[in-house]
């Protein structure tokens, strides 16, 4: 399995990985967030699709900022099956705040695989 790790501090600040499917990417993801768990630090886990179907009701509802501020202060934000359905124009600048927001402040570990 290809991955990019950066570390710097003994703190993971970004991993990625693009395999084909059955090769251990969640088992991967889920032992680096739990392995983030044991020290104290906040992780979430999250499959992609849920969290954008979250997105939308939260821009209706005004609560859009509360939900990336919430995302924003998670030390560690697992994103699970990223892009494996197309997104929507609006899909794709949710996904994009979320990633901003948490640029040089917080990890993220995107997990997605290539289509067989």
């Amino acid at each position: 399995m290809d991955a990019l790790v950066c570390a710097s501090g003994g703190l993971m600040h970004c991993i990625g990985t693009l395999n084909p499917p059955g090769i251990g990417k969640t088992s991967l993801a889920c032992a680096l967030a739990h392995a983030a768990c044991r020290p104290g630090h906040t992780v979430r886990y999250h499959p992609t699709a849920w969290l954008l179907h979250q997105a939308a009701p939260a821009h209706a509802a005004g609560s859009y900022p509360r939900l990336l501020d919430a995302l924003a202060r998670l030390q560690r934000l697992v994103l699970h099956d990223c892009l494996r359905d197309p997104l929507t124009r609006p899909q794709a600048q949710d996904l994009l705040d979320i990633r901003d927001d948490r640029y040089d402040r917080a990890s993220a570990l995107v997990v997605s695989q290539v289509p067989a």
